[in-house]
């Protein structure tokens, strides 16, 4: 009895069925605009793809702020309470977006691409708002409309996204056709950065500390993940807590063991056969 009523149901509840009955209808996120603010609210659009064919997704107001985090490019998302109108998918009263597979993260900048994350080095004003971020190397983003918002509330040394980023002369541009959000995740290793870039390690060895003989500036020699590493002024006072009036190479001796082995966050230029902090960001 048990087995012939098995066999009569076999098969009616698959697993992609069962993903459509909790998700509702599933999509490929391919592109995902910045909002745009207008007179009567705000408004985003996403491009969808659904068994080869896209669809845009039309969202208003509180929805870019909820649902509009789940929308990144590359992942994919179930959508519930929804209807189309040509061509178009706009929500209903509470359009819930779940997400069943999660985007890659997006790679560290390296030279020019579209689809990057970086970190924040330096921030100015006005209109554009320009970013200077690092990754594996280093540029000035120009921030429009939303995205001007977004990287006035970055700070030095948080890790930013950008989809869709353009580029012209040197510098990237994020418009309208290009989204920026925080993200998460490590810097490069020391090993990784070709020119000059952010970059994350450890101090494995302390050589050096002392008072350079032209300027007089407090300089500090140690290895980040074994790669000869120098820092200067102020820099190297933070690494080292040179709160007091005891030469460097004595407050060396004695904060050594205690030093070895933090983890540190920098922007590295790489000279010779080693690297250069030109700006720390964080130790821990």
């Amino acid at each position: 009895m048990i087995r012939e009523t098995r066999r009569k149901y076999a098969g009616l509840v698959t697993r992609e069925k069962a993903e459509q009955l909790a998700y509702g209808a599933r999509y490929a996120v391919k592109k995902v605009f910045a909002p745009k603010k207008f007179a009567n609210g705000v408004f985003q659009r996403t491009v969808l793809e659904e068994n080869g064919k896209e669809k845009t997704l039309v969202l208003w107001n509180d929805e870019t702020r909820f649902a509009g985090k789940a929308l990144r490019a590359g992942t994919v998302v179930g959508l519930k309470n929804f209807y189309e109108k040509n061509g178009e998918l706009h929500s209903t009263k509470n359009l819930q977006v779940s997400v069943i597979r999660e985007a890659e993260p997006l790679p560290l900048l390296d030279g020019e691409p579209q689809n990057f994350s970086a970190f924040v080095t330096e921030k100015s004003g006005g209109e554009p708002f320009k970013l200077v971020v690092a990754g594996k190397t280093r540029a000035t983003v120009n921030c429009w409309d939303s995205n001007l918002e977004v990287a006035e509330k970055s700070g030095v040394g948080e890790r930013v996204c950008f989809e869709g980023a353009r580029w012209s002369e040197g510098e990237a541009n994020a418009g309208w056709d290009c989204l920026v959000y925080p993200c998460q995740g490590p810097a490069a290793g020391p090993g990784e950065i070709k020119k000059e870039g952010v970059c994350e390690g450890r101090i494995t060895a302390l050589y050096e500390a002392r008072q350079t003989k032209a300027k007089g500036v407090l300089a500090l020699i140690g290895a980040i993940n074994g790669e000869r590493t120098a820092f200067f002024g102020a820099d190297a006072e933070t690494i080292l807590d040179a709160d007091c009036d005891l030469p460097p190479e004595t407050i060396l001796e004695l904060k050594r063991r205690y030093i070895k082995g933090k983890t540190i966050v920098f922007v590295a230029h790489r000279a010779g056969n080693g690297l250069t902090c030109k700006q720390l960001l964080k130790i821990s």
